[in-house]
């Protein structure tokens, strides 16, 4: 090995094992009047080889070794974020590198740590916010029930329609939890054999009354003409869950532009959505799918940032894929099934 330590290691025992034998060699040979010269050139040999030794081990064993244990002492203090300088590629490099390499994973750790104690004072702010509401607006109908301010049969019946929607909107809230540490290949999905036209025509009309129901106006369009008698493979009630995520998020930005289209391309069966009001930058678009991510940093309508988390989780799990593009304000949502044949 080129800078190996052991091999240097190795040259400096035998210089000092060489010396004492060639010192008898020659002391028996030379006259005794010349001996005296002779074991001055030898002291003068010995103590060369001697700095050349304490030298080497300073600098090739103390010193790395000393950067270990300074190394050690910071982070053993929790600071992970300085890498460890060490150029030299023998033993004692390797070494380094391997503690570095292991610093590095600690450091990794560290920040990952570090964003989940954010993710998770989000996570309980936004949760917080958003159990309180309906919550409150349901003991604020119950007490009205109660204080008899509900004077007609119709009265009551609306109270009690409110409730129950509020009620529906926690057991919403609880799913997405549930939902919200699965992995794509944890995620329970049972699977079925499902015709694209036939479920596209159903829920393009169920958006459409649901869009209508809330006052928000969209353009839905089915390309009848790519459709023949196609197939996919997935969880129905999976994989609405995850278009009805992606749409409730456009619901929640789009300001005058939202489309909701459905075809066939290729192999594939493709669903695109689109709003405008995004606010956000293409360098940051990837993080939109990312367990709890929010742009709104202060989070004042208690979004928990689960939705496109739980759409891209969702659709993975049938083998499908989920994409976002982004042209100014308009977002452009993806979602790609392969066909069953």
């Amino acid at each position: 090995m080129k800078n190996s330590v052991i091999k240097g290691l190795i040259l400096l025992f035998l210089g000092w094992c060489i010396l004492p034998l060639i010192t008898l060699l020659f002391v028996a040979q030379i006259k005794e009047k010349h001996q005296l010269i002779f074991f001055l050139f030898v002291i003068f040999l010995i103590s060369i080889l001697l700095y050349l030794t304490i030298r080497y081990i300073k600098r090739r064993v103390l010193a790395p070794v000393s950067i270990l244990v300074k190394e050690t002492g910071r982070i053993s203090k929790g600071n992970l974020a300085n890498p460890i300088r060490y150029d030299r590629k023998d033993e004692i490099g390797k070494l380094i590198y391997a503690f570095d390499s292991m610093r590095d994973e600690l450091y990794a750790q560290q920040l990952e740590h570090q964003q989940f104690e954010v993710d998770r004072k989000q996570f309980i702010d936004s949760i917080s916010h958003d159990l309180k509401t309906p919550i409150a607006s349901i003991s604020a109908y119950i007490e009205a029930l109660q204080d008899g301010v509900a004077q007609t049969k119709s009265d009551e019946e609306e109270y009690f329609r409110v409730i129950q929607s509020k009620i529906q909107l926690l057991n919403e809230l609880s799913q997405q939890l549930s939902l919200s540490y699965q992995t794509s290949d944890s995620v329970p999905i049972h699977i079925e054999r499902v015709d694209c036209h036939e479920w596209a025509q159903s829920f393009l009309r169920a958006v459409s009354i649901d869009c209508l129901a809330k006052g928000i106006k969209i353009e839905t369009f089915l390309d009848n003409s790519s459709f023949r008698r196609n197939y996919m493979t997935v969880d129905t009630h999976q994989f609405e869950r995850a278009i009805q995520n992606i749409l409730d998020n456009s619901y929640r930005y789009a300001k005058g532009l939202l489309e909701l289209s459905v075809n066939i391309q290729g192999d594939l069966f493709v669903i695109t959505i689109r709003n405008d009001g995004a606010e956000i930058n293409d360098g940051f678009l990837e993080q939109i799918f990312q367990r709890f991510y929010t742009n709104n940093k202060h989070n004042a309508e208690g979004h928990l940032g689960l939705g496109l988390f739980i759409a891209k989780t969702l659709i993975t799990a049938m083998k499908g894929h989920l994409e976002a593009t982004l042209q100014k304000d308009v977002i452009t949502f993806t979602v790609s099934i392969p066909l069953s044949h």
